[in-house]
């Protein structure tokens, strides 16, 4: 499965009172990859959110052009994609092995890749840990291990280098540039390198009020 083109239009986000963003727009071919820039608070996460489908876009459009079909996929990301984020969504309660097998199987991954790929990211010494037991870094780790048993062609990473130690960001690094060789496309924010040369950056300034501080004070002294 491969991507041959994404492409969001004039995409913008709202919260309450504040424009995180408005007009976004990028172009994205089968292995490229775009950096999200940024201060806090600009809208990095939400615009990811909305690139992953978890928050619905209100204004604007995302297209998707698959190899197999020269028309806009209908489903949008929906079993075409990875959203990896600060926060973890593992299970406390099972362990580093249930944890992959869990969303290898939910996701429509290959189980025969699991042994593998905890090999690749560390952990293979603790398949029977305990997730609540895991280090910030070894949870990540633990994440990006979904990567490799559940092959998607878009990445959607938020951070992706958070918690990870000098050989945890190399790893990353290494499987970042995989995935591009691989065709597939890559949408990333982050403070800091991580180690890929990236297509394009796309730099967001923290949007604007959508009201004046003087019209506030005016109101509350009548």
């Amino acid at each position: 499965m491969k991507i041959n083109k994404i492409s969001a239009q004039q995409l913008a986000a709202q919260k309450g009172e504040r424009q995180l963003f408005e007009n976004i727009g990028f172009e994205l071919s089968s292995g490229q990859c775009l950096l999200l820039q940024g201060p806090n608070g600009s809208g990095k996460t939400t615009l990811l959110h909305m690139l992953a489908g978890a928050e619905k876009i209100e204004t604007g459009k995302l297209e998707i052009i698959m190899a197999a079909s020269p028309e806009p996929r209908i489903d949008g990301v929906f079993g075409i994609s990875h959203f990896i984020s600060h926060q973890n969504s593992l299970k406390a309660n099972l362990t580093v092995y249930e944890n992959l097998k869990f969303w290898t199987e939910f996701l429509g991954g290959e189980i025969s890749k699991l042994d593998q790929a905890l090999s690749t990211v560390g952990l293979a010494p603790m398949p029977h840990i305990l997730a609540a037991r895991l280090s910030a870094g070894q949870k990540k780790r633990l994440m990006l291990a979904k990567l490799l048993t559940i092959s998607h062609p878009l990445w959607l990473l938020d951070e992706p280098s958070v918690s990870l130690d000098a050989e945890g960001q190399k790893l990353l690094t290494i499987l970042m540039q995989n995935h591009l060789k691989a065709g597939g496309i890559l949408i990333a924010s982050s403070h800091i390198p991580l180690g890929v040369e990236f297509d394009q950056i796309l730099s967001l300034d923290g949007g604007k009020y959508l009201f004046n501080d003087d019209y506030l004070l005016e109101e509350q002294n009548l």
